[in-house]
């Protein structure tokens, strides 16, 4: 349950924590724990979803793209 918060849209919640997937213990290490009591995300995904392409070789690659003006 904890992880699911690093999935959170950027508009609903903390995008930058719970990195750890089996082990939060280095998100507690490192400061970027994040477990609010008795709340859950409004809402998953992507800040950039309506421009996530629909292929997956064109997800492969998403990460490794230029942002324009780079």
């Amino acid at each position: 349950r904890m992880h699911i918060w690093h999935h959170t849209h950027p508009d609903c919640g903390p995008t930058l924590c719970n990195f750890g997937l089996n082990l939060s213990l280095w998100d507690w290490i490192f400061g970027t724990a994040y477990q609010p009591e008795g709340k859950f995300p409004e809402r998953i995904g992507l800040a950039e979803e309506d421009r996530f392409p629909d292929s997956l070789w064109a997800q492969l690659i998403y990460p490794l793209r230029l942002k324009k003006g780079e």
